[in-house]
Protein backbone atom coordinates (compact mmCIF):
# COMPACT_ATOMS: atom_id res chain seq x y z
CA UNK A 1 0.00 0.00 0.00
CA UNK A 2 1.09 3.38 -0.88
CA UNK A 3 2.07 5.80 2.25
CA UNK A 4 -0.56 8.34 3.11
CA UNK A 5 0.88 12.20 2.33
CA UNK A 6 0.90 13.21 6.16
CA UNK A 7 3.16 10.12 6.79
CA UNK A 8 5.29 11.03 3.63
CA UNK A 9 5.29 14.62 4.74
CA UNK A 10 6.32 13.37 8.13
CA UNK A 11 9.26 11.61 6.75
CA UNK A 12 10.89 14.29 4.85
CA UNK A 13 10.69 16.46 7.76
CA UNK A 14 12.26 14.18 10.18
CA UNK A 15 15.38 14.28 7.73
CA UNK A 16 15.30 18.14 6.47
CA UNK A 17 18.00 18.99 8.98
CA UNK A 18 20.65 16.30 7.51
CA UNK A 19 20.49 18.88 4.62
CA UNK A 20 24.36 19.13 3.63
CA UNK A 21 23.63 23.08 3.04
CA UNK A 22 23.96 25.63 5.74
CA UNK A 23 21.01 27.75 5.49
CA UNK A 24 18.51 26.65 3.34
CA UNK A 25 17.63 23.02 4.14
CA UNK A 26 14.66 21.13 1.86
CA UNK A 27 13.63 18.10 1.69
CA UNK A 28 11.30 15.37 0.25
CA UNK A 29 9.61 12.78 -0.07
CA UNK A 30 8.09 10.38 -3.68
CA UNK A 31 5.98 8.10 -3.47
CA UNK A 32 4.30 6.03 -5.64
CA UNK A 33 4.70 2.62 -7.55
CA UNK A 34 7.14 1.37 -9.73
CA UNK A 35 7.00 -0.65 -13.43
CA UNK A 36 5.93 -3.82 -11.40
CA UNK A 37 3.16 -1.94 -9.68
CA UNK A 38 4.86 -2.40 -6.58
CA UNK A 39 4.96 0.80 -4.03
CA UNK A 40 7.64 2.47 -3.24
CA UNK A 41 9.06 5.67 -1.26
CA UNK A 42 12.36 7.91 -0.65
CA UNK A 43 12.51 10.55 1.21
CA UNK A 44 15.95 13.18 0.15
CA UNK A 45 17.40 16.08 1.20
CA UNK A 46 19.06 18.85 -1.27
CA UNK A 47 22.88 18.23 -1.96
CA UNK A 48 25.92 18.59 -3.32
CA UNK A 49 27.12 15.06 -5.81
CA UNK A 50 30.49 14.35 -3.54
CA UNK A 51 32.60 14.69 -6.87
CA UNK A 52 31.57 18.87 -6.84
CA UNK A 53 32.53 19.08 -3.18
CA UNK A 54 35.79 17.01 -3.33
CA UNK A 55 37.08 19.16 -6.45
CA UNK A 56 35.27 22.42 -6.48
CA UNK A 57 33.85 22.75 -2.85
CA UNK A 58 30.09 23.64 -1.75
CA UNK A 59 30.83 27.38 -2.79
CA UNK A 60 31.83 26.88 -5.89
CA UNK A 61 29.80 28.67 -9.03
CA UNK A 62 29.31 26.24 -11.75
CA UNK A 63 28.38 28.94 -14.79
CA UNK A 64 25.43 31.27 -13.24
CA UNK A 65 24.23 27.75 -10.72
CA UNK A 66 25.58 26.88 -7.54
CA UNK A 67 26.36 23.15 -7.38
CA UNK A 68 23.57 21.59 -5.59
CA UNK A 69 20.55 19.48 -6.32
CA UNK A 70 17.60 20.73 -5.33
CA UNK A 71 15.70 17.86 -2.78
CA UNK A 72 12.30 17.31 -5.35
CA UNK A 73 14.75 16.73 -8.64
CA UNK A 74 16.83 14.49 -6.41
CA UNK A 75 13.91 12.17 -5.15
CA UNK A 76 12.80 12.25 -9.15
CA UNK A 77 16.49 10.92 -10.12
CA UNK A 78 16.61 8.35 -7.49
CA UNK A 79 13.08 6.98 -8.05
CA UNK A 80 11.96 3.48 -9.60
CA UNK A 81 9.42 4.98 -11.46
CA UNK A 82 7.59 8.72 -11.32
CA UNK A 83 4.38 8.35 -13.83
CA UNK A 84 1.15 9.67 -11.14
CA UNK A 85 3.47 9.92 -7.93
CA UNK A 86 3.16 12.37 -5.99
CA UNK A 87 5.62 14.49 -3.96
CA UNK A 88 5.89 15.96 -0.43
CA UNK A 89 7.99 18.82 -0.14
CA UNK A 90 8.87 20.72 3.10
CA UNK A 91 9.12 23.84 1.04
CA UNK A 92 7.70 25.73 -1.99
CA UNK A 93 9.24 24.37 -5.28
CA UNK A 94 11.35 26.83 -7.59
CA UNK A 95 10.50 27.51 -11.03
CA UNK A 96 13.15 25.03 -12.49
CA UNK A 97 12.05 21.85 -9.75
CA UNK A 98 8.62 22.79 -10.73
CA UNK A 99 9.61 21.88 -14.33
CA UNK A 100 11.22 18.90 -13.56
CA UNK A 101 8.09 17.92 -12.12
CA UNK A 102 5.69 18.52 -14.67
CA UNK A 103 7.71 16.73 -17.08
CA UNK A 104 7.88 13.69 -14.85
CA UNK A 105 4.99 12.63 -14.82
CA UNK A 106 3.67 13.51 -10.94
CA UNK A 107 0.56 14.08 -10.38
CA UNK A 108 0.29 15.30 -6.98
CA UNK A 109 2.38 17.58 -4.79
CA UNK A 110 1.60 18.31 -1.11
CA UNK A 111 3.29 21.56 0.36
CA UNK A 112 4.22 21.85 4.92
CA UNK A 113 2.04 24.56 5.70
CA UNK A 114 5.51 25.75 7.88
CA UNK A 115 8.11 25.91 5.04
CA UNK A 116 5.65 29.14 3.46
CA UNK A 117 6.93 30.56 6.50
CA UNK A 118 10.38 30.25 6.36
CA UNK A 119 12.58 33.43 5.06
CA UNK A 120 14.38 31.67 1.82
CA UNK A 121 10.23 30.81 1.03
CA UNK A 122 9.16 33.82 1.46
CA UNK A 123 11.92 35.35 -0.66
CA UNK A 124 10.84 33.42 -3.72
CA UNK A 125 7.39 33.52 -3.09
CA UNK A 126 6.99 35.64 -6.10
CA UNK A 127 8.32 33.05 -8.32
CA UNK A 128 6.36 29.97 -7.01
CA UNK A 129 3.47 32.01 -7.47
CA UNK A 130 3.82 33.45 -10.96
CA UNK A 131 5.89 30.87 -11.83
CA UNK A 132 6.14 27.30 -10.24
CA UNK A 133 1.90 27.00 -9.35
CA UNK A 134 0.89 27.95 -13.22
CA UNK A 135 3.44 25.64 -14.69
CA UNK A 136 2.35 22.95 -12.19
CA UNK A 137 -1.68 23.82 -12.80
CA UNK A 138 -1.27 24.13 -16.71
CA UNK A 139 0.76 20.35 -16.52
CA UNK A 140 -2.26 19.07 -14.23
CA UNK A 141 -0.34 18.77 -11.12
CA UNK A 142 -2.61 19.36 -7.93
CA UNK A 143 -1.13 21.14 -5.39
CA UNK A 144 -2.00 21.13 -1.54
CA UNK A 145 -0.85 22.22 1.46
CA UNK A 146 -0.41 19.66 4.65
CA UNK A 147 -0.65 20.87 8.57
CA UNK A 148 0.84 17.98 9.73
CA UNK A 149 -0.34 18.87 13.39
CA UNK A 150 -4.29 19.12 12.53
CA UNK A 151 -3.77 16.54 9.89
CA UNK A 152 -5.27 18.54 7.30
CA UNK A 153 -4.94 18.46 3.57
CA UNK A 154 -6.11 21.90 2.07
CA UNK A 155 -5.90 22.46 -1.82
CA UNK A 156 -3.95 25.12 -2.89
CA UNK A 157 -4.90 24.45 -6.52
CA UNK A 158 -6.53 21.70 -9.02
CA UNK A 159 -4.74 20.54 -12.13
CA UNK A 160 -5.63 23.46 -14.73
CA UNK A 161 -4.61 21.64 -18.08
CA UNK A 162 -7.41 22.24 -20.74
CA UNK A 163 -8.39 20.14 -23.98
CA UNK A 164 -6.97 22.61 -25.94
CA UNK A 165 -3.07 22.34 -24.06
CA UNK A 166 -3.46 18.38 -24.32
CA UNK A 167 -4.20 18.52 -28.05
CA UNK A 168 -1.42 20.99 -28.29
CA UNK A 169 0.64 18.10 -26.77
CA UNK A 170 -0.37 15.43 -28.55
CA UNK A 171 0.71 17.37 -31.76
CA UNK A 172 4.17 17.38 -30.21
CA UNK A 173 4.57 14.15 -30.11
CA UNK A 174 8.13 13.81 -31.12
CA UNK A 175 8.67 16.54 -28.65
CA UNK A 176 10.11 12.52 -26.93
CA UNK A 177 10.26 9.57 -28.83
CA UNK A 178 11.37 5.59 -27.16
CA UNK A 179 12.63 3.55 -29.44
CA UNK A 180 13.81 -0.32 -28.23
CA UNK A 181 16.87 -1.33 -29.62
CA UNK A 182 18.83 -4.06 -29.26
CA UNK A 183 22.45 -3.64 -27.81
CA UNK A 184 24.41 -0.66 -26.67
CA UNK A 185 27.08 -0.29 -28.59
CA UNK A 186 28.65 3.84 -28.86
CA UNK A 187 29.32 3.54 -32.60
CA UNK A 188 25.30 2.48 -33.26
CA UNK A 189 24.32 5.02 -30.62
CA UNK A 190 26.51 7.78 -32.80
CA UNK A 191 24.76 6.81 -36.33
CA UNK A 192 21.39 6.73 -34.22
CA UNK A 193 22.15 10.46 -33.07
CA UNK A 194 23.70 11.42 -36.60
CA UNK A 195 20.29 10.43 -38.21
CA UNK A 196 18.42 12.19 -34.93
CA UNK A 197 19.95 15.35 -35.96
CA UNK A 198 18.85 15.38 -39.89
CA UNK A 199 15.23 14.97 -38.57
CA UNK A 200 15.79 17.94 -36.26
CA UNK A 201 18.24 19.91 -37.61
CA UNK A 202 18.00 23.25 -36.13
CA UNK A 203 16.69 22.41 -33.11
CA UNK A 204 17.40 22.00 -29.69
CA UNK A 205 17.08 18.54 -28.88
CA UNK A 206 19.53 15.58 -26.60
CA UNK A 207 18.97 11.46 -26.80
CA UNK A 208 20.33 8.79 -24.07
CA UNK A 209 20.37 5.06 -23.80
CA UNK A 210 18.49 4.13 -21.37
CA UNK A 211 17.68 0.67 -19.42
CA UNK A 212 14.70 -0.63 -17.67
CA UNK A 213 14.87 -3.20 -14.84
CA UNK A 214 15.19 -5.90 -17.32
CA UNK A 215 17.78 -5.10 -18.77
CA UNK A 216 15.94 -3.76 -22.84
CA UNK A 217 17.46 -0.89 -24.05
CA UNK A 218 15.76 2.31 -25.22
CA UNK A 219 16.91 5.05 -27.15
CA UNK A 220 15.13 8.26 -25.98
CA UNK A 221 14.97 11.58 -27.86
CA UNK A 222 14.18 15.10 -26.55
CA UNK A 223 13.57 18.31 -28.20
CA UNK A 224 13.91 21.67 -25.86
CA UNK A 225 10.27 22.71 -25.16
CA UNK A 226 8.43 25.82 -23.24
CA UNK A 227 6.48 24.24 -19.92
CA UNK A 228 2.45 23.44 -21.16
CA UNK A 229 0.87 26.89 -21.77
CA UNK A 230 3.82 28.73 -21.43
CA UNK A 231 4.71 29.13 -25.28
CA UNK A 232 6.30 32.75 -26.17
CA UNK A 233 5.46 33.51 -22.73
CA UNK A 234 8.43 35.59 -21.36
CA UNK A 235 9.48 34.91 -17.52
CA UNK A 236 8.99 37.47 -15.11
CA UNK A 237 12.29 36.44 -13.29
CA UNK A 238 15.73 36.78 -15.03
CA UNK A 239 16.98 33.44 -12.99
CA UNK A 240 14.07 31.25 -14.09
CA UNK A 241 12.66 30.28 -17.43
CA UNK A 242 9.73 28.74 -19.19
CA UNK A 243 12.03 27.00 -21.41
CA UNK A 244 12.35 23.09 -20.75
CA UNK A 245 15.77 22.45 -21.79
CA UNK A 246 16.70 18.74 -23.85
CA UNK A 247 18.96 17.22 -21.60
CA UNK A 248 16.71 18.11 -18.35
CA UNK A 249 13.98 16.58 -20.42
CA UNK A 250 15.99 13.93 -21.21
CA UNK A 251 16.63 12.72 -17.14
CA UNK A 252 12.84 13.26 -16.22
CA UNK A 253 11.25 11.31 -18.94
CA UNK A 254 13.38 8.18 -17.77
CA UNK A 255 12.26 8.65 -14.45
CA UNK A 256 9.02 9.20 -16.00
CA UNK A 257 9.20 5.82 -18.13
CA UNK A 258 11.57 3.91 -15.05
CA UNK A 259 14.33 3.96 -17.14
CA UNK A 260 18.21 4.69 -16.13
CA UNK A 261 19.87 6.88 -18.33
CA UNK A 262 23.70 4.84 -19.24
CA UNK A 263 27.13 6.91 -18.95
CA UNK A 264 28.73 7.15 -21.97
CA UNK A 265 25.37 7.10 -24.11
CA UNK A 266 24.34 10.54 -24.10
CA UNK A 267 24.20 13.54 -27.22
CA UNK A 268 23.47 17.09 -27.08
CA UNK A 269 23.24 19.09 -30.05
CA UNK A 270 24.74 22.04 -27.63
CA UNK A 271 25.79 22.88 -24.64
CA UNK A 272 23.36 22.20 -22.31
CA UNK A 273 22.83 24.85 -19.49
CA UNK A 274 24.62 24.58 -16.09
CA UNK A 275 21.55 23.82 -14.12
CA UNK A 276 21.15 20.73 -16.29
CA UNK A 277 25.20 19.76 -16.20
CA UNK A 278 24.79 19.76 -11.92
CA UNK A 279 21.76 17.81 -12.90
CA UNK A 280 23.24 15.32 -14.81
CA UNK A 281 26.22 14.63 -11.96
CA UNK A 282 22.82 14.12 -9.63
CA UNK A 283 21.77 11.47 -12.14
CA UNK A 284 25.56 9.68 -12.15
CA UNK A 285 26.45 10.97 -15.31
CA UNK A 286 29.75 11.77 -16.56
CA UNK A 287 30.29 11.98 -19.37
CA UNK A 288 28.42 13.53 -22.60
CA UNK A 289 28.74 14.19 -26.43
CA UNK A 290 28.00 17.30 -27.49
CA UNK A 291 28.30 18.36 -31.61
CA UNK A 292 28.11 21.88 -31.28
CA UNK A 293 30.49 23.65 -28.04
CA UNK A 294 30.40 27.01 -29.30
CA UNK A 295 26.59 27.12 -28.51
CA UNK A 296 24.23 27.58 -25.99
CA UNK A 297 21.25 29.18 -24.36
CA UNK A 298 23.12 30.74 -21.91
CA UNK A 299 26.93 32.00 -22.14
CA UNK A 300 27.42 30.75 -18.62
CA UNK A 301 26.85 27.05 -19.76
CA UNK A 302 29.93 27.58 -21.78
CA UNK A 303 32.15 28.31 -18.44
CA UNK A 304 30.68 25.86 -16.65
CA UNK A 305 31.68 23.15 -19.20
CA UNK A 306 34.98 24.19 -19.20
CA UNK A 307 34.98 24.37 -15.50
CA UNK A 308 33.97 20.58 -15.08
CA UNK A 309 35.79 19.53 -18.11
CA UNK A 310 39.23 21.05 -16.57
CA UNK A 311 38.69 20.08 -13.12
CA UNK A 312 38.27 16.19 -14.37
CA UNK A 313 34.25 16.34 -13.35
CA UNK A 314 32.64 15.64 -16.44
CA UNK A 315 34.02 14.76 -19.75
CA UNK A 316 32.65 16.46 -23.00
CA UNK A 317 33.19 14.17 -26.25
CA UNK A 318 33.47 15.05 -30.25
CA UNK A 319 30.91 12.42 -31.56
CA UNK A 320 32.71 13.10 -35.11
Amino acid sequence: MSLDPIQAMQQAVDIVNTSQHPKNKVAATLFGYDRNKKPYSLSTTNYWPPVIVEKLGQEARIGNSSGTIHAETKSILEAPCTKDASLCITDPCCPNCAKNISACGISNVYIDHKGFDKDFASRRHEAFESMSQPILEHAGVNIYEINRKEEKITLISENKASATETETETEKADTVELLQIDTANQSNFLKLCKSTHKKHYGRKFAAALAKDTDGHIYYIITRATPAPGFEKTPSPHTKYSFMMGPINLLLMNAAKQGLTLMDGYVYASQVPIERELVNMLGANLASLFIANKTESRTESAIEAMTLLNTNGIMQFMNPL
